[in-house]
């Protein structure tokens, strides 16, 4: 079971994304076995802003995101589920 930096909900591996963070790069880790420490976000787009408003993955990686990473994070994100949900249809 893998508990939400967003909602603090627990999950199952399967339906939860996972974010890393190793050589001082945070990003997506769309085959959920990337090196690195990692942070899990449920599906759900009102839980992803959540967490990016509430300096989730600041607090998971105890480190300071310039914006510009965080925004790149966010954007990379939203576009992973919008076509995950679209492969769905």
């Amino acid at each position: 079971m893998r508990t939400c930096i967003g909602c603090r909900n627990t999950f199952e591996k399967k339906d939860v994304l996972r974010v890393t963070f190793f050589e001082d790069k945070i990003s997506l880790d769309k085959s959920g076995r990337a090196n690195g420490r990692g942070a899990y976000l449920c599906k759900n787009k009102k839980c992803v802003d959540t967490a990016f408003k509430k300096k989730a993955f600041h607090r998971a990686f105890k480190k300071n995101f310039s914006n510009d990473e965080i925004n790149n994070l966010k954007q990379e994100i939203e576009v992973f589920l919008e076509t995950d949900l679209n492969s769905e249809r």
